[in-house]
């Protein structure tokens, strides 16, 4: 099969030569869609794409993305688009297109990183239209990341889980009172002592007030790992939810008694 690939890549190149400057932005766009492609398949899995790939207006690209998604053999899914490729013989960029199509959606099916892709296809467009491609590369990435921090974020603020058990009940009031009651700087030295799955976990249970105040004490990219977590938190249970809280509870309690942090209302329990 690597030889299917290598003339159709070959043949793509020779025909790419062929191509005007005002393509370029066809070529681009087509590299563009397939990293946008892999970073949706590599973050929710290849179904993810089925809904995608229905508007686009590529049937090659929506062939080989249907045989994908079906679960068909990687060998098959090449013989079948060389074969469509070579019937077709599509002509100057096009011809580069479908083989980008093929090729990245090939990479996607096996999971090969984001990183390689890009460079992958940057190799195959021509030395005078990769500013561009990068511009617009930079451009895209951006766009994405703050789309999915949104995205992130929307999930996030609408889990509002709801418990019964008496402990659950109590504990999660008293750390939400702590955390009220503590100032940035000595929720920061807790937050180094706990680890980031009880700290996923007591932010899933917490009010929001509580949850924003934990997550403005922490780096932007734990602050999303965190809401990550806890967006796909499905079957938490209680005991859990407790245990986090206890532990956590705990912390507070030694670094207060080792004086690394203070407590307002516990001072004034002390001064009375």
């Amino acid at each position: 099969m690597k030889k299917i690939l290598d003339d159709i890549r070959r043949d793509a190149i020779l025909k790419l030569k062929l191509s005007e400057d005002k393509d370029q932005n066809l070529l681009i766009h087509a590299a563009l869609n397939l990293l946008t492609l892999s970073t949706i398949a590599r973050r929710e899995g290849l179904l993810a794409l089925e809904k995608i790939i229905e508007s686009t207006e590529s049937e090659f690209l929506k062939l080989i993305a249907t045989l994908i998604i079906d679960g068909t053999e990687p060998n098959l899914v090449i013989e079948i688009a060389a074969n469509e490729y070579w019937t077709n013989e599509p002509e100057g960029v096009q011809a580069m297109i479908a083989y980008f199509n093929l090729r990245g959606m090939i990479a996607i099916q096996s999971g090969e990183n984001n990183q390689i892709l890009k460079e992958l296809l940057q190799s195959l467009i021509p030395f005078h239209w990769r500013t561009t491609y990068k511009k617009q590369l930079e451009e895209t990435k951006e766009s994405s990341k703050n789309s999915y921090q949104k995205e992130i974020s929307e999930k996030f603020t609408n889990i509002h889980p709801i418990f019964q058990e008496k402990n659950t009940l109590e504990t999660i009031p008293l750390l939400e009172k702590q955390i009220d009651e503590l100032s940035n700087p000595s929720i920061q030295r807790i937050i180094r002592d706990i680890e980031n799955y009880d700290l996923s976990i007591c932010v899933y249970a917490l009010s929001e007030d509580a949850r924003k105040k934990i997550l403005n004490n922490l780096s932007t990219r734990l602050a999303n790992v965190i809401m990550e977590d806890v967006i796909h938190y499905h079957s938490i249970s209680e005991k859990e939810v407790s245990n986090s809280i206890f532990k956590v509870l705990s912390v507070i309690e030694k670094l207060y008694e080792t004086g690394e942090i203070c407590i307002p209302a516990k001072l004034e329990k002390t001064d009375n």
